[in-house]
């Protein structure tokens, strides 16, 4: 294995855990974390030609995107909650 692709793939692991950890910690950024490490695999993917799973990296993306998002809808919301409470 040569040095760049194992290099990336180590990135690709440390910045994947570190999203998970920080997403089961319910630390929000865990999922720009998550979306960052898919620009790892993006270039290790390409760096290996294997185009197709690119298309992978796209839908991952999307997924971190789309829970940032709504992780910040569901906070909003339960504010909203607790201040017609008071």
């Amino acid at each position: 294995m040569d040095p760049v692709s194992l290099g990336l793939q180590l990135l690709c692991i440390f910045f994947v855990s570190w999203a998970m950890w920080w997403i089961g910690s319910k630390k929000r950024a865990g999922f720009l974390i998550g979306l960052l490490a898919q620009f790892f695999w993006l270039a290790l993917f390409i760096y290996l030609k294997t185009y197709i799973v690119i298309i992978t990296c796209a839908v991952y993306g999307t997924l971190y995107f789309r829970g940032w998002i709504k992780w910040k809808e569901e906070k909003c919301q339960k504010q909203e909650v607790q201040c017609r409470m008071k």
